[in-house]
């Protein structure tokens, strides 16, 4: 198997493939997150961004987990439709990322929590999905309970992708 794992961070989510996979690209935009992964000989780790990444190698599983929130629309879809060439016949495309519930949400403001500036969006889940399925064939997972969702109006959804129906 070979996984490709888009905004990779430290590699936390990858390193868990590292006994079966034979091969593991992280690609991470900020270096001091890939200097802090594992090494290990089927890691390969990429500083780059994600938002226009691209690589004739196909791959099994990609990961896309916690970064559509800071990306534009027409990045989401760019990255989309390079996922589809990168993708393997039979592989799958995994987008994870907190959604809009009803309508896309913008947050561009002071966060006491975090003590800096925060800004994100949250794409609407039914427009993240649309999205998607301009290049794949997709399954939305609602995976979070209710109770751990902080926003009334955000939620935590994965959309899994495989190839498009002919």
């Amino acid at each position: 198997m070979r996984v490709l794992d888009l905004g990779a961070g430290t590699c936390t989510l990858s390193a868990c493939f590292l006994d079966e996979a034979e091969q593991i690209v992280a690609v991470d935009k900020y270096r001091g997150y890939l200097e802090m992964a594992p090494q290990h000989p089927r890691l390969q780790t990429i500083v780059d961004d994600v938002a226009t990444f691209s690589t004739d190698s196909q791959f099994d599983l990609i990961l896309l987990f916690g970064v559509a929130n800071f990306l534009t629309a027409d990045e989401e879809r760019t990255l989309y439709k390079a996922c589809s060439r990168m993708r393997a016949l039979d592989g799958v495309f995994i987008v994870k990322n907190q959604c809009g519930i009803e309508e896309e949400v913008v947050v561009d403001r002071y966060s006491e929590e975090l003590g800096a500036q925060y800004n994100a969006r949250y794409p609407a889940r039914i427009a993240q999905r649309h999205s998607l399925e301009e290049c794949f064939q997709v399954e939305v997972e609602d995976i979070y309970p209710p109770e751990l969702n902080r926003w009334s109006n955000t939620h935590f959804y994965a959309f899994v992708c495989s190839a498009p129906q002919e």
